[in-house]
């Protein structure tokens, strides 16, 4: 983890330098790790083109919630990657002797498309040179000469040695062969280039490659040395066939002669055997002689008739794989051999032959950890968690499909990308539960229960129990299905709120005493009988009020009744509690005065009759 320095502010950004040395890193991607925050106004992603060298990438990152502005200032050093292979092919460079006491030497064996510097032996100063075959410009003494830097490829940190040479210090080159060598020069300075082309015949081929020496000789003896040949190939021109070679001529020159002493050559047909196009598979062929071997423009060739031994092996650099089968086939597609297992085969050589047809298998790395761990995904929310451990899973959950091209050579990778999925999902935390309904529910409970059933009552008092327990316990989001049914719970408690029911006492009462009047007895009684007919039944509490104004239109009809007059002598309505008479015509007082007196004389006169006898 890099050190942010800065205060994170446009004056004062959060900055930190990232050294990168590889040159294939051409472009980065900056992410928030909340996927709701934003770069530049924009995505929650920046990419960002990389030159070699330094470069310098300013942002600004503003919060999921837009409350929130930081800014960044990163420094990217992309380094050049250093050369797998530094080395300038042996016999690939040579000098050009340059003319006593002038600068017109040279060195020569350049390739146009690459990179050189080089320097004198005795400078530290390194000169590039590029898009040229040659370094021109030289005066004689040692140089120095190394891969330069191009624009991917750092500078090689190994060199080859050329020396360039007087003019005057040349050796002499002779012909002892009995072989006819066109166009040979007569001799050369040192670390110049002498070209061989040797005649052959059509079967011919040049068996050795010793067959030029660096002879010294001296008082009492003669000394020979070899002088390393590079093979250049076999070409025909005009329809001769000539073996083509070259050396440079030693680095000593005083008191030598260089020889062409004798090249041996036999006449026989050799045959090619071409390796599989597989890069991930290693061919070794081993003839049974060494001797029926030949190397041919820098390939290997084999007799006719030998016999040579064909295995395969897996590169597992590439994955590992097991080899199951491969074929050799001819120059006309004909199997010559085939392995069924993988294992060696032996062929007797006729032909150019092709290694063709191999059949591996892919073993890849043992998942089973990490498909465990993925098991444990399956069906999550994952926006059930906090947004700063959930983008941390998603991140690895992004690219774990990758890890099933892994094979078993790197089973490391998928052991660390388990070990970092499990810490992951390890650290998941839930967010808290969602009690907005069931807050709101309880807000909606009515203040007076008491209007309410009993049974109803009690139905509510156990929701609302059980749904104060998850807030009281704080349950959380993993929850939230049990939240959500306890909220549902208390919704159908609350609806299911009943009323208790009204009391129609008074309106029974009322109805009771109409009924027991005799409607005949009544000038009208349409108003009572309507009345009662009015009474609706089924009314709860809240609507007492229009039960009690019910049995009220029932008494308030009754009082209101007028006796008929051919019934004045019946009994009258009265009103429960008032003995004062209501029905009839209030102006015959005196009749009825006479009446009462009538019937209490005839009362005492029965009176006296009953206690005479």
């Amino acid at each position: 983890m890099q050190l942010l320095l800065g205060g994170g502010t446009e004056d004062n950004p959060y900055s930190v330098t990232l050294t990168y040395r590889s040159s294939k890193t051409s472009s980065i991607v900056i992410a928030t790790v909340n996927p709701g925050a934003s770069i530049n106004g924009e995505g929650n992603t920046l990419t960002v083109e990389v030159e070699y060298g330094y470069n310098y990438i300013n942002f600004y990152v503003t919060s999921a919630d837009k409350t929130t502005t930081a800014y960044f200032s990163v420094t990217w050093q992309r380094m050049k990657e250093a050369r797998s292979n530094a080395n300038i092919p042996s016999g690939t460079l040579y000098s050009v002797a340059a003319t006593e006491g002038n600068s017109d030497g040279k060195i020569c064996g350049l390739d146009a498309s690459e990179e050189y510097d080089y320097r004198l032996s005795t400078s530290s100063e390194w000169i590039h040179v590029s898009n040229t075959t040659e370094i021109t410009g030289l005066a004689a003494g040692t140089y120095y000469v190394r891969y330069g830097e191009t624009a991917t490829l750092q500078a090689a940190n190994v060199y080859s040695t050329v020396r360039v040479s007087s003019a005057t210090e040349s050796m002499s080159i002779s012909n002892k062969s009995d072989k006819q060598i066109v166009g040979l020069a007569e001799s050369a300075s040192r670390d110049e280039r002498v070209d061989l082309k040797i005649a052959l015949d059509d079967d011919e081929w040049v068996t050795n490659s010793d067959f030029v020496k660096a002879i010294r000789t001296y008082t009492s003896y003669t000394r020979t040395e070899a002088v390393t040949i590079y093979f250049d190939g076999y070409i025909v021109e005009d329809g001769q066939k000539y073996y083509t070679a070259h050396f440079n001529m030693p680095a000593y020159y005083s008191n030598r002669t260089i020889e062409i002493q004798t090249i041996t050559t036999s006449i026989e047909i050799y045959y090619t055997i071409s390796s599989p196009e597989e890069v991930y598979i290693n061919s070794e062929i081993t003839p049974t002689s060494s001797s029926d071997v030949m190397v041919v423009n820098k390939e290997n060739v084999y007799k006719e008739g030998s016999e040579v031994t064909i295995s395969l092996s897996v590169n597992d650099s590439y994955g590992t794989r097991n080899l199951k089968s491969f074929k050799v086939v001819d120059s006309e597609g004909n199997t010559v051999a085939e392995s069924t297992d993988g294992s060696a085969v032996t062929v007797t050589m006729s032909d150019d032959l092709t290694i063709s047809e191999v059949e591996t298998e892919i073993v890849y790395a043992d998942f089973t950890a990490m498909n465990a761990q993925l098991a444990r995904l399956e069906g999550v929310d994952l926006y059930a968690y906090t947004d700063s451990t959930r983008v941390e899973v998603e991140y690895y959950l992004s690219y774990y499909e990758n890890m099933y091209n892994v094979t078993q050579r790197d089973q490391y990778q998928v052991d660390n990308f388990t070990a970092s999925l499990k810490a992951a999902i390890d650290a998941l935390e839930p967010k808290p539960g969602d009690f907005t309904e069931i807050n709101s529910l309880m807000e909606s409970i009515p203040s007076e229960l008491s209007l309410y059933k009993d049974d109803s009552v009690s139905a509510l008092s156990l929701a609302q129990a059980a749904a104060q327990v998850a807030i009281d316990e704080n349950w959380n989001r993993l929850r939230q299905s049990e939240i959500d049914l306890l909220a549902d719970d208390l919704d159908t408690a609350i609806a299911a709120l009943e009323y208790k029911d009204a009391d129609y006492t008074a309106v029974d009462k009322a109805i009771a005493e109409a009924n027991a009047l005799n409607k005949d007895n009544y000038e009208d009684f349409t108003a009572v009988t309507n009345a009662i007919n009015a009474v609706v039944r089924g009314k709860n509490i809240t609507e007492q009020a229009e039960v009690d104004a019910m049995a009220e239109a029932i008494n308030t009809a009754v009082k209101a009744l007028q006796v008929k007059e051919e019934n004045s002598d019946t009994s009258t309505p009265t009103d429960s509690g008032d003995s004062n008479v209501k029905v009839g015509d209030t102006n015959n007082v005196m009749m009825w005065l006479v009446i009462m007196a009538a019937c209490i004389g005839i009362a005492v006169g029965a009176f006296k009759l009953k206690n005479r006898a």
